[in-house]
């Protein structure tokens, strides 16, 4: 099978979100930690108000600003780290044909052509709109859903269930 798409800077996006959140433990991490320092300032608020004389708050605004840059890391770190790449990156933004078959993948681009074989793929993931083809464990090949038909989409997903042995 082979499909034809280009690369956009939303499918990037989602693809840095979906190898941030790779393992249950990360995905709550980055969830838990911003809601746990907005709750311990509060307490801070709380006892401030409560015992007015005492200089508590002080003690609190430092984990209350961590918190807030972790939130902002959290929703705006995959924006900000798709755009620098895609922005950067000129070859991320041609056409590109991908075709698979029994030996592996085939991609080609108006640059570049390569093969990958199966096993040379160390994982994969799939988020909402995209899958994650991972050929170490901190690099990857996207593939947006949008560029599969639902046919497609199931023969592709089933095929990397097959062949991608997951080393994680």
């Amino acid at each position: 099978m082979q499909i034809s798409y280009t690369l956009t800077e939303r499918d990037l996006r989602e693809a840095l979100t979906v190898h941030r959140d790779r393992t249950a433990f990360r995905k709550w991490l980055f969830r838990v930690f911003p809601l746990v320092s907005f709750l311990f300032c509060a307490f801070g608020v709380m006892q401030s108000v409560m015992h007015p004389g005492e200089e508590k708050l002080a003690t609190y605004v430092p984990v209350l600003g961590v918190g807030i840059i972790w939130a902002i890391g959290l929703w705006g770190g995959p924006r900000y780290t798709a755009n620098k790449q895609f922005e950067g990156n000129k070859v991320m933004q041609l056409p590109l044909t991908l075709g698979w078959d029994d030996a592996g993948l085939h991609s080609t681009c108006e640059v570049s052509s390569g093969d990958t074989a199966w096993n040379a793929l160390f994982d994969w993931r799939e988020g909402e709109s995209v899958f994650l083809l991972y050929y170490s464990p901190a690099s990857f090949f996207v593939v947006p859903k949008r560029a599969l038909t639902s046919e497609g989409l199931a023969e592709f997903r089933e095929r990397l269930k097959l062949k991608i042995k997951n080393k994680t």
